[in-house]
């Protein structure tokens, strides 16, 4: 598997199984013996790149609510973006929401489909909003949060699919994008939500966040 993320990193998903055969140092036909198909080895990779690198305590994260949503979400990201963005696993990602519609599908029912409704509900917590109990998580809202995975996510692939260096480390536009998103979600919320909506509480003011690792 280690061999196929680099070499498909390198060529993308139109090399032959042979050509990764040949550089992993074994047989066709043995590659076959595990992977019958090539699209069944490129779902292997998937799990190996999106499914397996999950964490189950992000989730925990994310709901902390004694910790301020901000501090939160640049926390988390933080760790997703250090598991993801290395250039192999993020050029074979790129290249697998180009092999197909299967693919894209699965990606939309990991745990990305509730980790968007997870920061939907904490954001809505976060001002004071009704409870997804009281009033469904909107698509509109799911749409904000896919703008914030999405401008996280462009981070990876203007450096490793465009070959341009970020001016500034990681960590610092990780943080950049989340302060940006918070500033600017009270006011849009309430305006996809509806003016007239009753909060279930009065959000607290905002507190000085603690500086991760600094």
């Amino acid at each position: 598997m280690a061999e196929a993320i680099r070499y498909f990193a390198e060529f993308g998903f139109a090399a032959s199984t042979r050509g990764l055969a040949r550089r992993a140092g074994i047989t066709q036909p043995l590659l076959y013996r595990y992977f019958p198909t090539k699209d069944q080895l490129i779902q292997r990779l998937f799990d190996e790149l999106v499914v397996d690198r999950w964490r189950p305590e992000w989730e925990v994260l994310i709901a902390d609510r004694a910790i301020p949503l901000v501090e939160r979400l640049t926390d988390f990201y933080i760790a997703y973006t250090d598991s993801l963005f290395r250039y192999e696993r993020m050029r074979v990602f790129f290249f697998m929401w180009l092999a197909g519609d299967r693919l894209r599908e699965r990606f939309l029912t990991t745990p990305n489909r509730s980790l968007f409704r997870l920061i939907a509900t904490e954001v809505r917590h976060e001002h004071g909003m009704p409870s997804p109990d009281a009033m469904p998580i909107t698509a509109a809202e799911e749409e904000i949060v896919w703008n914030l995975q999405g401008g996280i996510m462009y981070l990876g692939i203007r450096e490793f699919i465009f070959g341009l260096a970020p001016t500034e480390d990681r960590e610092t536009l990780v943080r950049w994008q989340i302060e940006t998103f918070a500033r600017g979600i009270g006011p849009l919320l309430r305006s996809v939500l509806g003016a007239n909506i009753v909060p279930d509480r009065v959000p607290a003011p905002a507190q000085p966040r603690r500086i991760v690792g600094g």
